[in-house]
Protein backbone atom coordinates (compact mmCIF):
# COMPACT_ATOMS: atom_id res chain seq x y z
CA UNK A 1 0.00 0.00 0.00
CA UNK A 2 2.06 2.74 -1.08
CA UNK A 3 0.41 5.65 0.29
CA UNK A 4 1.41 8.97 0.64
CA UNK A 5 0.00 11.85 2.51
CA UNK A 6 1.93 14.90 1.57
CA UNK A 7 1.75 18.78 2.55
CA UNK A 8 3.76 21.11 0.82
CA UNK A 9 4.37 24.90 2.13
CA UNK A 10 5.68 27.71 -0.69
CA UNK A 11 6.08 30.86 -0.71
CA UNK A 12 6.19 32.37 -4.24
CA UNK A 13 6.52 36.34 -4.45
CA UNK A 14 4.04 37.43 -1.47
CA UNK A 15 1.76 34.43 -1.65
CA UNK A 16 1.75 31.13 0.21
CA UNK A 17 -0.34 27.57 -1.09
CA UNK A 18 -0.62 24.19 -0.16
CA UNK A 19 -0.93 21.18 -1.67
CA UNK A 20 -1.86 18.14 -0.71
CA UNK A 21 -1.39 14.47 -2.00
CA UNK A 22 -3.12 11.53 -1.75
CA UNK A 23 -1.63 8.09 -3.11
CA UNK A 24 -2.08 4.48 -3.16
CA UNK A 25 -1.19 1.80 -5.32
CA UNK A 26 -2.89 -1.15 -3.07
CA UNK A 27 0.48 -3.58 -2.94
CA UNK A 28 0.45 -3.81 0.91
CA UNK A 29 -2.84 -5.11 1.37
CA UNK A 30 -3.56 -9.04 1.39
CA UNK A 31 -5.24 -10.14 -1.52
CA UNK A 32 -8.77 -11.58 -1.21
CA UNK A 33 -9.49 -9.54 1.39
CA UNK A 34 -11.30 -6.34 1.23
CA UNK A 35 -10.00 -2.88 0.76
CA UNK A 36 -12.01 -0.70 3.53
CA UNK A 37 -11.89 -3.84 5.86
CA UNK A 38 -8.02 -2.94 5.90
CA UNK A 39 -8.35 0.35 5.48
CA UNK A 40 -11.05 1.96 7.25
CA UNK A 41 -9.36 5.05 7.65
CA UNK A 42 -9.08 6.46 3.84
CA UNK A 43 -11.92 3.99 2.28
CA UNK A 44 -15.26 3.53 2.88
CA UNK A 45 -18.40 1.77 1.63
CA UNK A 46 -21.12 3.88 0.32
CA UNK A 47 -23.21 2.49 2.91
CA UNK A 48 -20.92 2.94 5.95
CA UNK A 49 -20.05 -0.62 8.05
CA UNK A 50 -21.65 -2.57 4.35
CA UNK A 51 -19.13 -5.70 4.38
CA UNK A 52 -21.24 -6.59 0.70
CA UNK A 53 -19.99 -3.28 -0.66
CA UNK A 54 -16.15 -3.99 0.37
CA UNK A 55 -13.90 -4.66 -2.82
CA UNK A 56 -11.59 -7.17 -2.71
CA UNK A 57 -8.26 -6.94 -3.69
CA UNK A 58 -6.51 -8.90 -6.62
CA UNK A 59 -3.23 -9.64 -7.82
CA UNK A 60 -4.66 -11.26 -11.15
CA UNK A 61 -4.06 -7.90 -13.24
CA UNK A 62 -2.52 -4.87 -12.21
CA UNK A 63 -0.30 -1.98 -13.91
CA UNK A 64 2.17 -1.69 -11.16
CA UNK A 65 3.18 -4.51 -8.87
CA UNK A 66 1.88 -6.37 -7.65
CA UNK A 67 -1.93 -5.43 -6.57
CA UNK A 68 -4.88 -3.80 -8.04
CA UNK A 69 -8.64 -3.67 -7.03
CA UNK A 70 -11.07 -5.68 -9.10
CA UNK A 71 -14.86 -4.65 -9.64
CA UNK A 72 -16.98 -6.87 -11.46
CA UNK A 73 -20.89 -7.29 -12.10
CA UNK A 74 -23.48 -8.84 -14.44
CA UNK A 75 -26.43 -7.15 -12.43
CA UNK A 76 -28.92 -4.82 -14.55
CA UNK A 77 -28.35 -1.78 -11.80
CA UNK A 78 -24.80 -2.70 -10.97
CA UNK A 79 -22.62 -3.70 -7.73
CA UNK A 80 -22.76 -4.92 -4.60
CA UNK A 81 -19.22 -2.99 -4.88
CA UNK A 82 -19.81 0.59 -3.54
CA UNK A 83 -16.58 1.73 -2.41
CA UNK A 84 -15.71 5.59 -1.44
CA UNK A 85 -12.71 7.70 -0.86
CA UNK A 86 -13.28 11.25 0.87
CA UNK A 87 -11.54 13.59 -0.28
CA UNK A 88 -8.90 15.41 2.42
CA UNK A 89 -11.61 18.64 1.76
CA UNK A 90 -14.80 19.74 -0.04
CA UNK A 91 -12.73 21.59 -3.08
CA UNK A 92 -14.94 24.29 -4.68
CA UNK A 93 -11.29 26.22 -5.96
CA UNK A 94 -7.66 26.01 -6.87
CA UNK A 95 -6.53 23.20 -8.98
CA UNK A 96 -7.70 19.42 -8.56
CA UNK A 97 -6.09 16.20 -10.61
CA UNK A 98 -7.45 12.95 -9.75
CA UNK A 99 -4.86 10.19 -11.41
CA UNK A 100 -6.14 6.31 -11.79
CA UNK A 101 -4.56 3.88 -14.01
CA UNK A 102 -7.49 1.50 -15.50
CA UNK A 103 -8.15 -1.98 -16.95
CA UNK A 104 -11.47 -2.24 -18.54
CA UNK A 105 -12.24 -6.17 -19.61
CA UNK A 106 -12.66 -6.84 -23.14
CA UNK A 107 -16.80 -6.77 -23.69
CA UNK A 108 -17.45 -5.42 -20.34
CA UNK A 109 -17.89 -1.88 -18.85
CA UNK A 110 -16.89 0.32 -15.71
CA UNK A 111 -18.00 3.55 -13.70
CA UNK A 112 -16.98 6.11 -11.53
CA UNK A 113 -18.10 9.18 -10.30
CA UNK A 114 -17.08 11.91 -7.88
CA UNK A 115 -19.96 13.43 -5.35
CA UNK A 116 -20.32 17.54 -5.15
CA UNK A 117 -19.65 17.27 -1.01
CA UNK A 118 -18.37 14.79 1.72
CA UNK A 119 -22.42 13.44 2.09
CA UNK A 120 -22.88 10.77 -0.60
CA UNK A 121 -26.43 9.94 -2.82
CA UNK A 122 -26.81 14.11 -2.75
CA UNK A 123 -25.54 15.37 -5.89
CA UNK A 124 -23.37 13.77 -8.53
CA UNK A 125 -20.54 16.43 -9.75
CA UNK A 126 -19.46 13.97 -12.35
CA UNK A 127 -20.18 10.63 -13.64
CA UNK A 128 -17.48 8.41 -15.95
CA UNK A 129 -19.22 6.28 -18.04
CA UNK A 130 -17.19 3.31 -19.89
CA UNK A 131 -18.87 1.42 -22.15
CA UNK A 132 -18.23 -1.87 -23.32
CA UNK A 133 -18.04 -0.62 -26.92
CA UNK A 134 -14.88 2.10 -26.41
CA UNK A 135 -16.84 4.95 -25.45
CA UNK A 136 -16.46 6.98 -22.45
CA UNK A 137 -18.90 9.49 -21.30
CA UNK A 138 -18.57 12.30 -18.73
CA UNK A 139 -21.72 13.62 -17.38
CA UNK A 140 -23.68 15.07 -14.99
CA UNK A 141 -27.65 15.58 -14.28
CA UNK A 142 -28.78 14.65 -17.77
CA UNK A 143 -25.94 16.90 -18.76
CA UNK A 144 -23.74 14.70 -21.08
CA UNK A 145 -20.41 16.95 -21.01
CA UNK A 146 -17.67 15.09 -22.90
CA UNK A 147 -17.93 11.91 -25.05
CA UNK A 148 -14.82 9.58 -26.27
CA UNK A 149 -12.79 6.69 -26.29
CA UNK A 150 -10.99 4.54 -24.23
CA UNK A 151 -8.60 1.28 -24.88
CA UNK A 152 -9.81 -2.05 -23.82
CA UNK A 153 -8.86 -4.95 -23.03
CA UNK A 154 -5.62 -3.17 -21.98
CA UNK A 155 -4.38 -0.82 -19.14
CA UNK A 156 -4.23 2.69 -19.51
CA UNK A 157 -4.04 6.02 -17.60
CA UNK A 158 -6.91 8.40 -17.18
CA UNK A 159 -6.44 11.72 -15.23
CA UNK A 160 -8.77 14.89 -15.09
CA UNK A 161 -7.35 18.32 -14.24
CA UNK A 162 -9.98 20.21 -12.52
CA UNK A 163 -9.15 24.12 -12.66
CA UNK A 164 -11.88 24.50 -10.15
CA UNK A 165 -11.55 28.83 -9.60
CA UNK A 166 -12.02 28.86 -13.64
CA UNK A 167 -14.83 25.98 -13.73
CA UNK A 168 -12.76 24.21 -16.53
CA UNK A 169 -12.68 20.57 -16.41
CA UNK A 170 -10.29 18.35 -18.82
CA UNK A 171 -9.86 15.00 -19.39
CA UNK A 172 -6.43 13.05 -20.35
CA UNK A 173 -6.57 9.09 -21.84
CA UNK A 174 -2.52 8.35 -21.37
CA UNK A 175 -1.38 11.87 -21.44
CA UNK A 176 -3.19 12.77 -24.58
CA UNK A 177 -6.22 15.75 -23.77
CA UNK A 178 -9.80 14.30 -24.99
CA UNK A 179 -11.14 17.72 -24.30
CA UNK A 180 -12.86 20.06 -21.37
CA UNK A 181 -15.63 21.67 -20.73
CA UNK A 182 -17.51 23.95 -18.02
CA UNK A 183 -19.91 21.91 -15.44
CA UNK A 184 -23.01 23.14 -13.43
CA UNK A 185 -21.83 21.33 -10.55
CA UNK A 186 -18.19 22.76 -9.60
CA UNK A 187 -17.41 20.95 -6.32
CA UNK A 188 -16.12 17.82 -5.66
CA UNK A 189 -15.81 15.77 -1.87
CA UNK A 190 -15.76 12.24 -3.02
CA UNK A 191 -14.07 9.68 -5.42
CA UNK A 192 -16.81 6.62 -5.56
CA UNK A 193 -16.11 3.35 -7.24
CA UNK A 194 -18.80 1.01 -8.78
CA UNK A 195 -19.26 -1.56 -11.11
CA UNK A 196 -21.82 -0.91 -13.94
CA UNK A 197 -22.40 -0.85 -17.59
CA UNK A 198 -26.26 -0.21 -17.37
CA UNK A 199 -28.33 -0.77 -20.92
CA UNK A 200 -30.15 2.39 -20.36
CA UNK A 201 -26.58 3.96 -20.62
CA UNK A 202 -25.66 2.29 -23.72
CA UNK A 203 -23.85 -0.94 -21.87
CA UNK A 204 -24.52 -4.32 -22.14
CA UNK A 205 -24.96 -4.54 -18.27
CA UNK A 206 -22.17 -6.56 -18.06
CA UNK A 207 -18.97 -4.17 -15.76
CA UNK A 208 -15.52 -5.61 -15.20
CA UNK A 209 -12.41 -3.67 -14.43
CA UNK A 210 -9.24 -3.06 -12.82
CA UNK A 211 -8.13 -0.41 -10.87
CA UNK A 212 -4.54 0.73 -9.65
CA UNK A 213 -2.37 3.82 -8.64
CA UNK A 214 -5.30 6.10 -7.51
CA UNK A 215 -3.83 9.54 -6.59
CA UNK A 216 -5.27 13.40 -6.23
CA UNK A 217 -3.87 16.11 -5.46
CA UNK A 218 -4.81 19.77 -5.06
CA UNK A 219 -3.36 23.40 -5.55
CA UNK A 220 -5.13 25.78 -3.61
CA UNK A 221 -5.16 29.64 -5.50
CA UNK A 222 -2.82 31.54 -4.17
CA UNK A 223 -4.32 34.77 -5.57
CA UNK A 224 -7.72 33.50 -2.63
CA UNK A 225 -7.87 34.19 1.23
CA UNK A 226 -7.74 30.85 2.62
CA UNK A 227 -10.33 29.97 5.24
CA UNK A 228 -9.36 29.23 8.64
CA UNK A 229 -9.63 25.78 10.40
CA UNK A 230 -9.82 23.81 13.52
CA UNK A 231 -11.84 26.36 14.88
CA UNK A 232 -11.61 24.96 19.56
CA UNK A 233 -12.31 26.52 22.45
CA UNK A 234 -11.23 26.01 25.76
CA UNK A 235 -11.22 27.63 29.14
CA UNK A 236 -14.63 27.45 29.26
CA UNK A 237 -16.46 29.23 32.37
CA UNK A 238 -20.01 30.09 33.18
CA UNK A 239 -19.22 33.24 31.41
CA UNK A 240 -15.93 33.10 29.47
CA UNK A 241 -14.55 30.85 26.40
CA UNK A 242 -11.18 30.77 24.99
CA UNK A 243 -11.77 30.88 21.11
CA UNK A 244 -8.49 29.67 18.80
CA UNK A 245 -8.22 28.42 15.22
CA UNK A 246 -5.58 28.08 12.63
CA UNK A 247 -4.65 29.86 9.66
CA UNK A 248 -1.77 31.25 7.16
CA UNK A 249 -3.23 34.62 7.18
CA UNK A 250 -2.60 37.68 8.65
CA UNK A 251 -6.16 39.33 10.02
CA UNK A 252 -9.67 37.57 10.92
CA UNK A 253 -13.34 38.53 11.21
CA UNK A 254 -14.92 37.37 14.42
CA UNK A 255 -18.62 37.14 14.75
CA UNK A 256 -20.94 35.14 17.81
CA UNK A 257 -24.10 35.29 19.52
CA UNK A 258 -26.75 32.88 21.12
CA UNK A 259 -27.25 29.62 19.05
CA UNK A 260 -29.23 29.95 15.77
CA UNK A 261 -28.21 33.92 15.36
CA UNK A 262 -28.69 35.10 12.11
CA UNK A 263 -24.68 36.21 10.61
CA UNK A 264 -24.51 39.66 10.36
CA UNK A 265 -27.06 40.12 13.85
CA UNK A 266 -24.52 39.10 16.01
CA UNK A 267 -21.31 40.51 17.76
CA UNK A 268 -18.53 41.80 15.08
CA UNK A 269 -15.07 41.70 16.26
CA UNK A 270 -13.56 42.69 13.01
CA UNK A 271 -9.24 42.19 11.89
CA UNK A 272 -8.24 41.04 15.24
CA UNK A 273 -4.83 39.68 14.20
CA UNK A 274 -4.09 36.88 16.68
CA UNK A 275 -5.02 33.51 16.05
CA UNK A 276 -7.25 33.69 19.66
CA UNK A 277 -9.69 35.06 21.52
CA UNK A 278 -11.73 35.24 24.76
CA UNK A 279 -15.26 36.38 24.84
CA UNK A 280 -16.45 37.60 28.24
CA UNK A 281 -19.97 38.63 29.54
CA UNK A 282 -21.23 35.60 28.42
CA UNK A 283 -24.65 33.90 29.99
CA UNK A 284 -24.27 31.20 31.92
CA UNK A 285 -25.83 27.45 30.37
CA UNK A 286 -25.80 29.06 27.10
CA UNK A 287 -24.77 27.53 23.87
CA UNK A 288 -23.31 30.43 21.42
CA UNK A 289 -22.12 29.72 17.84
CA UNK A 290 -19.01 31.55 16.49
CA UNK A 291 -17.67 31.92 13.16
CA UNK A 292 -14.20 33.31 11.86
CA UNK A 293 -13.43 33.93 8.55
CA UNK A 294 -9.84 35.21 6.71
CA UNK A 295 -9.63 39.36 5.92
CA UNK A 296 -7.28 40.05 3.63
CA UNK A 297 -7.77 43.36 2.93
CA UNK A 298 -9.35 45.29 -0.03
CA UNK A 299 -12.47 43.63 0.76
CA UNK A 300 -11.41 39.98 -0.08
CA UNK A 301 -12.19 37.62 2.82
CA UNK A 302 -12.40 34.06 3.34
CA UNK A 303 -15.36 31.89 3.31
CA UNK A 304 -17.32 31.54 7.34
CA UNK A 305 -15.99 28.81 9.54
CA UNK A 306 -18.31 27.91 12.28
CA UNK A 307 -18.68 25.76 15.51
CA UNK A 308 -20.81 25.96 18.52
CA UNK A 309 -19.90 25.39 22.56
CA UNK A 310 -22.08 25.87 25.79
CA UNK A 311 -21.29 27.99 28.94
CA UNK A 312 -21.02 26.40 32.33
CA UNK A 313 -24.12 26.84 34.75
CA UNK A 314 -23.46 29.47 37.49
CA UNK A 315 -23.82 27.45 40.28
CA UNK A 316 -20.93 25.43 38.98
CA UNK A 317 -17.71 25.81 41.14
CA UNK A 318 -14.75 24.67 38.53
CA UNK A 319 -12.51 24.05 41.06
CA UNK A 320 -15.00 21.15 42.26
CA UNK A 321 -15.27 19.72 38.72
CA UNK A 322 -13.13 16.81 40.14
CA UNK A 323 -14.00 14.30 37.14
CA UNK A 324 -15.07 16.32 34.79
CA UNK A 325 -11.45 18.57 33.98
CA UNK A 326 -10.05 14.88 32.73
CA UNK A 327 -12.56 14.01 30.37
CA UNK A 328 -11.02 12.47 27.51
CA UNK A 329 -12.05 10.97 24.48
CA UNK A 330 -10.00 8.08 23.42
CA UNK A 331 -9.30 7.23 20.42
CA UNK A 332 -10.03 11.20 19.28
CA UNK A 333 -10.57 10.98 16.19
CA UNK A 334 -11.98 7.92 15.71
CA UNK A 335 -14.36 5.51 12.79
CA UNK A 336 -16.29 3.13 14.95
CA UNK A 337 -16.07 3.67 19.02
CA UNK A 338 -14.76 5.96 21.48
CA UNK A 339 -14.57 6.23 25.01
CA UNK A 340 -14.99 7.92 27.97
CA UNK A 341 -13.84 6.95 31.51
CA UNK A 342 -15.92 8.29 33.98
CA UNK A 343 -15.66 8.56 38.38
CA UNK A 344 -18.88 8.80 39.71
CA UNK A 345 -18.64 8.46 43.59
CA UNK A 346 -21.35 10.99 44.67
CA UNK A 347 -24.30 8.63 42.95
CA UNK A 348 -24.98 12.37 40.53
CA UNK A 349 -27.24 12.04 37.32
CA UNK A 350 -24.74 11.45 34.57
CA UNK A 351 -25.60 12.78 30.52
CA UNK A 352 -23.78 12.44 27.66
CA UNK A 353 -24.80 14.52 24.80
CA UNK A 354 -23.86 14.06 20.91
CA UNK A 355 -24.19 17.25 18.78
CA UNK A 356 -23.28 18.18 15.32
CA UNK A 357 -21.05 21.46 14.80
CA UNK A 358 -24.46 23.51 14.08
CA UNK A 359 -25.36 22.81 18.02
CA UNK A 360 -27.78 19.89 16.54
CA UNK A 361 -29.06 17.52 19.20
CA UNK A 362 -27.50 14.19 17.89
CA UNK A 363 -28.34 11.99 20.41
CA UNK A 364 -28.47 12.14 24.37
CA UNK A 365 -28.81 9.38 27.13
CA UNK A 366 -28.66 9.47 30.18
CA UNK A 367 -26.57 7.08 33.26
CA UNK A 368 -27.22 5.85 36.76
CA UNK A 369 -24.29 4.36 38.60
CA UNK A 370 -21.84 4.70 41.09
CA UNK A 371 -17.84 4.34 40.66
CA UNK A 372 -15.94 4.43 37.73
CA UNK A 373 -17.23 3.15 34.28
CA UNK A 374 -15.79 3.53 30.58
CA UNK A 375 -18.51 4.88 28.37
CA UNK A 376 -18.75 4.07 24.65
CA UNK A 377 -19.57 6.29 21.84
CA UNK A 378 -20.67 4.17 18.63
CA UNK A 379 -20.08 6.93 15.58
CA UNK A 380 -21.14 4.16 12.68
CA UNK A 381 -23.74 5.97 11.55
CA UNK A 382 -21.86 9.18 11.82
CA UNK A 383 -21.19 11.07 8.90
CA UNK A 384 -17.33 12.10 8.94
CA UNK A 385 -17.31 15.78 10.64
CA UNK A 386 -16.93 17.14 13.55
CA UNK A 387 -19.02 16.74 16.56
CA UNK A 388 -18.88 17.82 20.38
CA UNK A 389 -19.33 15.61 23.29
CA UNK A 390 -21.32 17.44 26.16
CA UNK A 391 -21.35 15.42 29.44
CA UNK A 392 -22.82 16.78 32.78
CA UNK A 393 -22.25 15.23 35.76
CA UNK A 394 -25.04 16.54 38.27
CA UNK A 395 -24.68 20.80 37.82
CA UNK A 396 -20.94 19.83 36.05
CA UNK A 397 -20.70 20.26 32.45
CA UNK A 398 -17.85 19.91 29.89
CA UNK A 399 -17.29 19.42 26.14
CA UNK A 400 -14.66 18.17 24.07
CA UNK A 401 -14.48 18.46 19.82
CA UNK A 402 -15.10 14.51 18.72
CA UNK A 403 -13.61 13.85 15.30
CA UNK A 404 -15.40 11.33 13.39
CA UNK A 405 -12.87 9.89 10.27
Amino acid sequence: MKKIYLIITCVLLSGTFFTQIFSDNFDSYTVGQGLVSQNPTDWDTWTPSTPNEDVLISNTNSASPSNALYFSSNLPNGGPEDIILRYASVYTSGTFTLDMNILVESGKGAYFNMQETWVVAQVWAIDCFMLDNGTLELSSGGITYLTSNYPTGTWFNLRMEIDLTANNWELFIDNSSKGSFSNTTNSIGILDFYPTNSAANGGNDISGFYVDDVSYDHTPDSNLCLDPTRLDFSNITNNSADISWISTETAWNLEWGTSGFTQGTGNLVPSTSTTNYTLTNLDSNTVYDVYVQSDCGNAVTSSWIGSTFTTLNTAVNINNIYSIEEFKLFPNPTNGTTYIDITNNDNKNISLTILDINGKIISTRDYHFNGTMKLPIFVNNLERGIYIVKLSIGESVQQQKLIVQ
